[in-house]
């Protein structure tokens, strides 16, 4: 379809399934902007036109602004903080982005349910058990290898076609860590009753970010990725070790006065799935192999301490089940913009694209606020198991934990029906950490899985 008129099918169908806005959206101002904003500071809200046709690209334009913001250089020694407001300065891939130098849920929920150490505080290896062997730098410690189910659970991890596991990361901001800490979140007893009416809120200008990092083979070409070095955590053995990761997915989940029920936005790699634009030859995908049929790969068994890493794994075929709606030419329309933006020539942000956005179009009528997409949502370095789910959907389930999975499933001491990732994640930890913390916090036990 040519571009003139591919416009005007996004103008009419936006126009079509444009809900009804509430009495706030009535008196919204102002306006997301629809223009490409190179610039470190974050949004405070989304607000877009009452019954306009163009609502939907008011959304993904706050993606776009959000994702760019936290991907911008990161001020050294100021957690949070960004380098400057040069425009010229995202194209630095050199330091840390600002959302990599937030609290991690390994500084946030500690085993045997520590007291986290304060904002300002260096992030350091400790997790690591060979921890006085590796160097200062870098400080990040890549810990998960299991994406999660519905219920929070380990469904297994994905593998790269350059066969690596693809780790996670999950990261908060200050506003909401400050929160966890000051009301001890960190502790179970101090969540909500699991069957009660009262339930947590988490304040207005919290956001996490959920990264999905690719380790790097020697001889790759990463020169369309951000990449950066950190420390692979082995599950079996408790130590680490040095690798180079590129970012192939980040989530970005924003809580505003708009929006109690979050903003919700996915980005991916250009090149997951299949190569995308100005790929040099020989650029091959990093998540499908189009020699290979064009169908999805089972999920491997999770991995933990009784099924650790392989040095070789089977790659997983990642295929995507689009249902081809109207949304995809939006997000489309709106990736063609920023990516062929002068102001991101030249970087690699531009190699990167919004994949989908979720919000609550009708945020007063009930817990859920009316998700708009219903189906479809899901990131496939994320959900690559479970694409027909939403991001609200999925969170809806941890409603007393204000729509936020990792204090449910992290809190000491885990649930004994906690079916998750820490699990995976605590198992380890606790069976070298666990005699330096009792001492402190009494014996330390994980429960079973459900599953």
């Amino acid at each position: 379809m040519p571009a003139g008129w591919l416009s005007i099918a996004v103008v009419l169908v936006t126009l079509i399934l444009a809900p009804a806005a509430s009495a706030q959206e009535q008196d919204c101002h102002p306006l997301t902007s629809l223009d490409v904003v190179v610039r470190p500071h974050v949004p405070d809200d989304e607000c877009h036109p009452r019954l306009s046709s163009v609502l939907r690209l008011h959304v993904a334009a706050h993606a776009w602004q959000l994702f760019i913001a936290l991907n911008w250089p990161a001020a050294r020694g100021a957690r949070g903080m960004p380098d400057g407001e040069d425009p010229q300065k995202i194209a630095d891939r050199t330091a840390p982005r600002v959302w990599e130098t937030w609290k991690s849920l390994q500084e946030t929920f500690i085993p045997g349910g520590k007291e986290p150490a304060g904002w300002d505080v260096p992030e350091t290896h400790a997790l690591c058990r060979n921890t006085g062997d590796l160097e200062p730098s870098p400080s990040k410690v890549l810990a998960d290898l299991n994406q999660s189910g519905v219920e929070g659970e380990a469904v297994g991890p994905l593998i790269a076609q350059n066969r690596t596991y693809v780790r996670y990361e999950i990261r908060m901001n200050r506003v909401g860590f400050e929160e966890i800490t000051r009301k001890q979140f960190y502790l179970r007893d101090k969540l909500p009753a699991e069957n009660g009416q009262e339930k947590l809120r988490l304040p207005n200008g919290t956001i996490n970010v959920k990264a999905a990092w690719r380790e790097v083979r020697a001889g790759e070409n990463t020169d369309r990725y951000y990449q950066t070095e950190a420390l692979a955590f082995d599950p079996s053995t408790g130590q680490c070790d040095k690798r180079s990761f590129v970012l192939i997915g980040m989530h970005i989940v924003q809580k505003t006065p708009r929006r109690p029920q979050w903003i919700w936005a996915t980005f991916e790699h250009v090149d997951n799935i299949a190569v995308g634009p100005d790929a040099p030859p020989g650029t091959t995908p990093s998540l499908n192999n189009p020699l290979l049929q064009q169908v999805r790969g089972d999920p491997p068994a999770p991995v933990d301490r009784e099924n650790p890493p392989m040095p070789n794994p089977s790659p997983v075929q990642v295929v995507v089940s689009n249902d081809g709606l109207p949304r995809d030419f939006i997000e489309g329309v709106t990736n063609t913009k920023w990516q062929g933006s002068s102001q991101l020539n030249g970087t690699v942000w531009r190699f990167y694209k919004l994949i989908r956005t979720q919000w609550p179009v009708a945020p007063q009528v009930d817990e859920l606020g009316g998700p708009e997409p219903l189906t479809h949502a899901a990131n496939s370095t994320m959900e690559t198991y479970r694409q027909r789910m939403t991001c609200m959907a999925c969170h809806h389930n941890t409603q007393r934990t204000d729509f936020t999975w990792f204090i449910n499933l992290r809190a000491h001491p885990l649930s004994q029906d906690v079916r998750s990732n820490a699990r995976n994640f605590y198992n380890t930890v606790i069976n070298w950490l666990g005699p330096l913390i009792e001492p402190l916090s009494g014996p330390l036990t994980v429960p079973r899985s459900n599953k």
